[in-house]
């Protein structure tokens, strides 16, 4: 949105632009507010700036905002729903709906969830690399990689690196990692890591996902 409005001013941030604003809701708001309260008043601060920004700016063109909610769209970072299925219609035409691809389409997805119960997911990138033709000799290779930019030997702030969970450590990253594969695969061949659970073909509504358990560790 803030990269069709253009920027907000927030007391106590400053500017809050398109450039700016992931890092400064996901990682400094953390770091400059770290009583839950004092983060939460800045936060909807800046998504009311936003919001009142949104309905009530002047804006020469439509056309950024548009874009950059298509872009969004695409990257699955909007979703609506709405009891209306008129409403729902438009929410799937513009891909904002969150559907999957059918089950038996042959697509792959990708996610990893934080079981470390810390704030590391923004120092995290993940990444899904696909090689092979399956209309050939029936196999891919799949190369997931996990990756915590986080500098090694950070320790501060404790909440947002850890350790928050037994038996772990600062800057630790533990993920569930699933890839989501078309229906009838068959895992082959698993290497790499460290994993702490060997991956498994299981079924999650129809859909057939290769799941691990991974730790990865600040700057690896």
């Amino acid at each position: 949105i803030l990269q069709g409005t253009g920027p907000v001013q927030v007391p106590e941030l400053g500017a809050v632009d398109a450039a700016n604003v992931v890092d400064v809701v996901l990682n400094q708001a953390y770091v400059r507010f770290p009583d839950i309260d004092s983060r939460s008043d800045v936060m909807t601060e800046v998504a009311e700036a936003t919001f009142e920004r949104l309905v009530e700016g002047d804006y020469p063109s439509l056309r950024p905002l548009a874009e950059a909610l298509v872009e969004a769209a695409e990257g699955r970072h909007v979703l609506a729903w709405a009891r209306s299925g008129r409403i729902r219609a438009h929410h799937e035409f513009f891909g904002v709906d969150g559907a999957l691809p059918d089950p038996l389409d042959a697509a792959f997805a990708l996610t990893a969830q934080n079981l470390s119960a810390n704030k590391l997911d923004y120092h995290v990138d993940t990444s899904l690399r696909l090689v092979g033709d399956p209309s050939a000799d029936g196999t891919i290779t799949a190369t997931v990689t996990l990756t915590n930019t986080l500098p090694a030997g950070r320790t501060q702030p404790e909440y947002v690196v850890g350790p928050n969970a037994p038996g772990q450590v600062a800057g630790q990253y533990r993920s569930a990692v699933s890839l989501y594969v078309p229906f009838g695969t068959q895992l082959l061949d698993a290497g790499g890591g460290p994993v702490l659970d060997p991956p498994v073909v299981q079924s999650e509504g129809g859909r057939t996902v290769v799941g691990f358990t991974t730790d990865v560790h600040a700057g690896s």
